[in-house]
């Protein structure tokens, strides 16, 4: 098994192989997850594949990273934010936002504040 095939096996949940070392494909977890996410080995993360426009209604405040292509966060009141690959967000408890990627599917990584 080459370090690929170990990132591509990790990425489709296998999480008892991860080890100090190991590589993690956190794109190839999003797409092999799809929009419902999977948690990321050995981190409090969720990585996720985001194709098409969805609604969050957060019970807990959640910080927003897009991994690799531009999302648009439609906010409350008619406010928006347009992150950029690389860019993240933290967004507060009690919100519903939406979520569209911008021109290609993206790859977002989340956490939930468990406060």
């Amino acid at each position: 098994m080459t370090a690929s095939d170990d990132a591509v096996h990790l990425a489709v949940g296998d999480a008892s192989r991860a080890a100090v070392g190991d590589a993690v494909s956190v794109t190839g977890l999003a797409r092999a997850a799809g929009e419902a996410g999977a948690p990321v080995p050995g981190r409090p993360w969720v990585a996720a594949r985001l194709e098409r426009a969805t609604t969050w209604s957060l019970a807990r405040p959640r910080w927003l990273f897009a991994v690799d292509a531009a999302v648009i966060v439609d906010l409350p009141h008619g406010d928006f934010r347009v992150l950029q690959r690389g860019d993240a967000l933290e967004l507060p408890a009690g919100l519903a936002v939406g979520l569209q990627p911008v021109k290609e599917a993206a790859t977002l990584l989340w956490h939930d504040d468990p406060a």
